[in-house]
């Protein structure tokens, strides 16, 4: 289950609701009507909205959206438009601005970053989407974990590709990854999901492999250039069929 952190509460998706997680362990369940299959959620900085993938029918079956939610109120606000699923936001942790993914069947995986204050997109990256995306400390880049790259937010251009960096540690630590299965878009299952560090200059991500028979999960964590890629975790043995055989994380790091 897709979730997200903050220091006062976890917030994760219960059906049509949303449960926030105190660190005492109690549970606050939001209703939100309108909203169906609600996933993904991403807090906003001040921790009083979140983002989330949802649905506001099931009568089509292609019509994922993104909604800003607010936790007091349980309202929420509509902010992709486009006929395809839009997907997986992440609130980016300095500003009033979200990354969410489109994936249109026809077209590339594009990366959207949409400006809250001021209600409107301010910019599209074409094939820079993925299932998860990384949004960097600073908001000034967005890292692609399954293609392991950075890309430069007011650009959109591809700062570095860590890709071949990623494949070889593996290969050095004596993993290889889960070729059992494809990936989303057909796009690999290393690495699936990742986080930056508090200070931007560490990302944490993990992967599907296999090592002397044995599949599974598991975190490492690099520089953000690519350096010093050291394995975090032993395998972490999981279902794939939990996670639509790997199609995305089920370990989702965050690096708090």
């Amino acid at each position: 289950e897709a979730f997200d952190i903050r220091p006062e509460a976890v917030v994760y998706a219960v059906g049509d609701k949303l449960a926030l997680v105190a660190p005492d362990g109690k549970v606050n369940l939001i209703n939100v009507p309108g909203l169906h299959q609600i996933d993904r959620p991403s807090f906003s900085p001040d921790g009083t909205k979140v983002a989330v993938q949802a649905r506001e029918t099931y009568t089509k079956p292609e019509d994922i959206n993104i909604y800003v939610i607010d936790l007091n109120t349980g309202k929420h606000e509509r902010i992709s438009r486009l006929d395809v699923n839009e997907e997986s936001p992440e609130w980016f942790g300095n500003k009033n601005k979200i990354a969410y993914t489109s994936f249109d069947p026809r077209r590339e995986l594009i990366a959207h970053i949409y400006d809250v204050d001021t209600g409107r997109e301010i910019q599209a990256i074409k094939g820079a989407g993925y299932i998860h995306l990384a949004v960097s400390p600073d908001g000034t880049l967005i890292f692609n974990p399954v293609l392991a790259r950075l890309y430069d937010v007011n650009t959109g251009e591809v700062v570095v590709d860590l890709k071949d960096k990623v494949l070889t540690a593996l290969k050095d630590n004596g993993y290889t990854p889960d070729t059992r299965f494809h990936g989303q878009a057909n796009l690999g299952t290393v690495p699936m999901d990742a986080d930056f560090s508090p200070d931007g200059n560490h990302i944490v991500f993990d992967g599907a492999v296999e090592k002397n028979g044995k599949f599974g999960l598991i975190i490492f964590s690099m520089t953000t250039a690519g350096g010093n890629i050291t394995p975090l975790t032993d395998i972490i043995e999981v279902n794939p069929a939990f996670s639509n055989n790997n199609n995305y994380s089920q370990l989702n790091p965050n690096w708090r």
